[in-house]
């Protein structure tokens, strides 16, 4: 892997484009394509474009790498290892320290036991773990927030590598956050309110007549009343698309209107066997006259009672 012409660029002139993870290793933020890429060895003269000579110090390239399925530029860029890890990190701090007693309890993790304090840092908003600083100086442990990127991830965190003073006992810290805790959990309790469910008003039963009316009324007229109940009835246009039940007006216009359709579409069979009767006392009343007329006297019927002949 060949390097791509252009003059070398110096780690320390841009510290937080660079992300060391040893000596001579780690990642670079490409200017060209906006990507961290890992640095690798490769081909390198000791003399640049220019004619520098880069003094012996270790020099990566950037890896290859095709973001839009092309080559980038800025792959092959060649990048001078001129400081160590240590120095990296000073670098990067250039912010003043920050102090575990001015964090909120919540945005800080003094667990008793686990390996690593933890921070919430306050750029990017994420827990970061904390390394330990030595040599120690001062009364109070000096920690430093390890290396990260922000949330785009196209370069580091300003927080990365900031100092924070543990001025704060870890078992205080836990009571501080127990009560926060309870008192967050007794305002939700106050403040949460029972919902309020509004019963539906049930409609006043109709009158006989009306109920009477309804049945003899004709399906267009069923139709029309209600197709207006609809309109006006949210719960019966619900449930006409299947969701939720109709009310109890709507069911009986529902039922009224199918009665209806039944009864135009159907003949009753009661009408049909009254208009038989009626066809068969025409055919018979001629005999039937002329037999009351052998068996009773002049002028008296079958259909007088007997109690009524005079004596």
């Amino acid at each position: 892997m060949r390097h791509n012409g252009r003059p070398w660029i110096a780690a320390s002139t841009r510290p937080r484009h660079i992300h060391m993870m040893g000596e001579a290793k780690g990642t670079y933020l490409c200017q060209d394509c906006g990507e961290w890429e890992s640095l690798r060895k490769g081909d390198i003269a000791d003399r640049d474009s220019k004619g520098q000579i880069m003094r012996g110090q270790p020099v990566r390239l950037i890896a290859v790498h095709r973001p839009n399925g092309k080559r980038c530029p800025g792959s092959g860029q060649r990048i001078v290892i001129d400081m160590s890890l240590a120095t990296w990190r000073k670098r990067l701090v250039r912010r003043e320290r920050i102090r575990a007693s001015n964090i909120p309890v919540a945005d800080i993790d003094l667990t008793i036991g686990q390996p690593q304090p933890s921070i919430v840092c306050r750029d990017c908003s994420t827990w970061r773990a904390l390394e330990d600083v030595l040599p120690r100086t001062g009364p109070d442990p000096v920690w430093m927030i390890t290396p990260h990127r922000n949330r785009s991830g196209n370069a580091l965190c300003l927080n990365a590598g900031r100092r924070v003073v543990l001025d704060r006992d870890p078992v205080l810290w836990r009571e501080a956050l127990n009560r926060q805790i309870a008192n967050q959990e007794a305002v939700e309790a106050g403040s949460r309110t029972r919902t309020t469910v509004s019963k539906r008003p049930s409609p006043s039963a109709p009158a006989v007549h009306q109920i009477a009316q309804r049945r003899q009324r004709s399906p267009e007229l069923a139709r029309l009343e209600l197709r207006a109940h609809h309109k006006r009835c949210s719960y019966c246009t619900t449930a006409k698309h299947g969701r939720g039940r109709p009310c109890k007006e709507g069911a009986e216009l529902t039922a009224t209107y199918t009665a209806a359709m039944n009864r135009d579409s159907q003949p009753s069979s009661n009408r049909e066997q009254a208009k038989e009767r009626v066809e068969q006392w025409k055919k018979a009343q001629p005999a039937v006259e002329l037999a009351d007329g052998q068996r009773f006297p002049a002028g008296l019927t079958a259909h007088q009672q007997a109690y009524d002949l005079p004596e």
